[in-house]
């Protein structure tokens, strides 16, 4: 678990501005696979997921996208970063939880 010993997880919101609407904005959901043993399965989400040792909030959110989706957020001729979005949310039950941190991404348009 990262310093603290403490599980940490983070989403990467990701917009892009509309091609069908020039003053509106899409946004990039995934549909979380199926597994019984995930209490989010099935559930659609933002990329996203659990903090690896030594990484900070954003990396992970840049990692698991990359791993996720394929799309690399750290390529600052595709991508602005907007910074985070949020204070920390708890998600999870009460008996099992973790903070989720989140951070904003403006996909840039092609040249």
């Amino acid at each position: 678990a990262p310093s603290g010993g403490q599980r940490r997880a983070s989403v990467a919101l990701i917009l892009r501005p509309s091609p069908q609407d020039s003053c509106g904005l899409d946004v990039l959901f995934i549909l979380r696979a199926a597994n019984r043993r995930d209490p989010w399965s099935g559930h659609v989400a933002l990329p996203g997921g659990r903090q690896e040792p030594g990484e900070t909030d954003e990396e992970t959110a840049v990692r698991e996208t990359r791993e996720e989706v394929g799309l690399d957020l750290a390529d600052q001729a595709c991508f602005q970063r907007l910074g985070r979005m949020t204070g920390d949310v708890e998600a999870g039950s009460k008996q099992k939880s973790l903070p989720v941190s989140c951070f904003g991404f403006l996909a840039k348009p092609l040249s």
